[in-house]
Formats: structure tokens, C-alpha cells, sequence
């Protein structure tokens, strides 16, 4: 993964983060798994992610000449549900 990568994920984010139906339900794809991110949540979530990355001359650290960069951007609209099952148990799951 490349350096560039992660701060170019990271400054998506917080460009789309509190500017979107998302509100602050943005966050990179790679940090958090999205049962976390959903547990209470009624509301979309927006996660960011680079669907391919292309780069030409130096490919290492931040000395990248040139390149391209895919993102993509996966809208959830879930929301988190608490059941209780027949033999007792409390079920969490998002649906």
C-alpha cells in the first residue's frame, strides 16, 4: 500500500466528511469494519476506497512522478438491528 494511497483515502474523507447525506458517517474503508461503524447508527455511511491505483517512474514512498487514481465511494443506507431470539439471546445485526 502505498503512502500516497492512505493520504489521499484520508483527505476524502475529510473533504466529504459533515458535506454530504453521510453527515459525519464518512470514514476510510480500510480503518474500520462496518459493524462498528454502523452499531447505533441510523443514518447512511459513506466509505472511502481506492479502486486501483496506477503509477509510472519512482513508485516509492511520496516520490511519485506520475500516476492515476481511482476512488470509489460505497453509500450504505443499513441501520443496526436488536432482536431478541426465542431461546433468550439478544441479537445484534445490521440489516
Amino acid at each position: 500500500m502505498s503512502l500516497v494511497n492512505a493520504m489521499l483515502r484520508i483527505l476524502a474523507v475529510q473533504a466529504l466528511r459533515g458535506n454530504t447525506i453521510a453527515a459525519d458517517g464518512v470514514t476510510d474503508s480500510s480503518i474500520e469494519a462496518l459493524s462498528s461503524i454502523m452499531s447505533d447508527r441510523q443514518a447512511p455511511v459513506i466509505l472511502v476506497r481506492i479502486d486501483e491505483a496506477k503509477y509510472t517512474g519512482q513508485n516509492e514512498g511520496f516520490f511519485l512522478t506520475s500516476g492515476t487514481v481511482t476512488f470509489a465511494l460505497d453509500l450504505i443506507v443499513a441501520s443496526s438491528v436488536t432482536y431478541q431470539t426465542t431461546d433468550g439471546q439478544t441479537v445484534s445485526q445490521i440489516e
